[in-house]
């Protein structure tokens, strides 16, 4: 988004678009027609994952936690 465009205009991005959370947040679909939704739900995700693969679901926290430490 060309933030600096609303500026030298002044106003901002924030002035006209809002930002929504959405949930699901989108659905991943593989080649068999079979979905995911993904959510902001992280225990669910986890629990989602763990039936898809062992140690999936410890997996993916771990990554979370690593991803809110940038």
């Amino acid at each position: 988004m060309p933030w600096s465009i609303f500026k030298l205009c002044g106003t901002s991005a924030d002035a006209h678009f809002g930002l929504v959370a959405l949930d699901p947040a989108y659905r991943v679909i593989d080649d068999h027609g079979e979905h995911i939704d993904v959510t902001s739900d992280i225990d669910a995700m986890a629990e989602l994952f763990e039936s898809r693969e062992p140690d999936a679901g410890t997996k993916l926290r771990a990554y979370i936690d690593s991803a809110t430490q940038v």
